[in-house]
């Protein structure tokens, strides 16, 4: 039971010598590539490696040839997998997951989380494993392909290292109403005097009725003005300029009624040849301090029209923006860029 002999000790010192040479020998004929931990197949093979490598030292019935030919074909399949993955996108797509994107700018994604069997409590911890003590300071969390999670800092609308990662552009596009209202809440309050300037003005994409109105009519942003005043509707003319709408013209109750209509292309194309009627060189609205939730921000009140835009600091360049329309029970969300930022 403790000792069987001195033949198993001195099979074992010999076949466990040259097993171990010849592993190392492949692996350095093969590459580092060949035990990295990039995706799932390479995490096989390196346990793989390990398991033959036992085999061939414990067990007599595994002889030193079969044990160096099994390492050999494992390498030579990892090292044609990594060959053929780098040459094609289709065989890679076949044998390596995409990294999953669990965590972005302030809000989970919630379908992700489920379909990885991930918490949100998990994605918090690998924030706090890398020193991070806000979740407002996580541009992402994505899991990658061997499982492991990477934290990206700071927020950028063209980071490229998310450029692979999947559901990225729906995520800077698209969320749910939820979703939109989550981050919301997680922003910090804005300073009106502040906001003085032109943004330029994106949509986010949330299941809204008017989703999609602004922009196939031309939407460019707002412009806030250093007394407080404000244009809240600004567009591209026909000549490529940019004008000041006026909000009083504007058929708010029908478009809340029918906004089908209202976002079809003969709609959008009455607008524009109607712009020139519409414009105003007179501020519509005016900014002032209101409350949402017990936190008090900068907000923009139209004169004529039952709407009330709440505005939060999503970081130096960027403001979310919050428009509540009487008679529509769900906020309408958008995005503000400073025009020179």
């Amino acid at each position: 039971m403790f000792f069987d002999g001195w033949d198993d000790l001195f099979r074992l010192i010999v076949v466990g010598t040259l097993g171990y040479g010849g592993l190392v020998v492949l692996l350095r004929i093969t590459g580092k590539r060949t035990l990295s931990k990039m995706n799932a197949f390479d995490f096989i093979v390196t346990v793989a490696f390990g398991s033959i490598l036992a085999s061939l030292l414990l067990s007599e019935s595994v002889s030193l040839s079969e044990g160096f030919l099994a390492l050999a074909l494992l390498c030579a399949l990892q090292w044609m997998v990594a060959f053929a993955s780098v040459r094609s996108k289709a065989f890679q797509d076949i044998v390596k997951a995409e990294p999953t994107l669990l965590f972005f700018r302030g809000r989970y994604m919630t379908a992700s989380l489920r379909k990885e069997r991930v918490t949100p409590e998990e994605v918090l911890a690998a924030i706090r494993a890398q020193g991070i003590s806000r979740r407002s300071s996580v541009e992402a969390v994505v899991m990658e392909t061997d499982g492991s999670f990477s934290v990206i800092s700071g927020e950028s609308e063209t980071a490229d290292t998310l450029s692979t990662v999947r559901d990225i552009k729906d995520a800077r596009q698209a969320m749910s109403s939820e979703e939109a209202l989550s981050w919301f809440r997680s922003l910090p309050a804005v300073d009106a005097a502040a906001m003085a300037g032109t943004w330029r003005g994106k949509e986010i994409s949330t299941g809204h009725p008017l989703d999609g109105l602004l922009g196939t009519c031309g939407w460019y942003g707002k412009r806030f003005c250093a007394d407080g005043s404000a244009h809240p509707l600004l567009f591209r003319d026909g000549s490529g300029g940019v004008v000041a709408i006026d909000p009083k013209k504007l058929p708010l109750g029908l478009v809340l009624k029918m906004p089908g209509l209202a976002k079809s292309g003969a709609a959008a194309f009455l607008f524009r040849r109607a712009i020139a009627h519409l414009k105003t060189e007179r501020p519509a609205a005016h900014l002032e301090r209101r409350s949402f939730e017990g936190v008090e921000s900068a907000a923009m009140v139209y004169e004529n029209q039952p709407i009330i835009d709440h505005f939060r600091q999503s970081d130096d360049g960027r403001l979310l923006g919050m428009m509540q329309i009487e008679g529509s029970p769900d906020p309408y969300f958008f995005v503000l860029q400073r025009e020179d930022a």
